[in-house]
């Protein structure tokens, strides 16, 4: 490509990507705390605005994480969101703060 005046890059895997040192000095992977798994890597925010700065603070919610919070904020009552949960159309993942483990009600 650079013979026909084309700019061009070699194409990364993942890994090669992840691993360039643009991403380091942006920030662009970031360690975060997953509730079951632990210590994990994420990707950071690619706009880095100065007067409002933001970070990936949390890992993505398990499936179910927040199911009766939604549902309750939408006026579902206690007793619908049981029945859903109970019949299989909602499911609810509870993660204790102190067990490291997704637990089905």
């Amino acid at each position: 490509m650079d013979g026909a005046g084309m700019p061009g890059w070699p194409v990364l895997t993942y890994s090669e990507a992840l691993a360039q040192a643009q991403v380091a000095a942006r920030d662009m992977v970031v360690e975060i705390e997953h509730p079951v798994i632990g210590p994990m890597h994420a990707l950071g925010l690619p706009a880095k605005l100065s007067e409002t700065p933001a970070s990936v603070g949390l890992a993505a919610p398990l499936l179910g994480q927040h199911s009766r919070e939604v549902l309750r904020s939408a006026g579902r009552t206690d007793a619908e969101i049981d029945a859903w949960i109970a019949c299989g159309t909602v499911q609810e993942c509870v993660v204790p703060e102190t067990t490291p483990a997704c637990v089905k009600r």
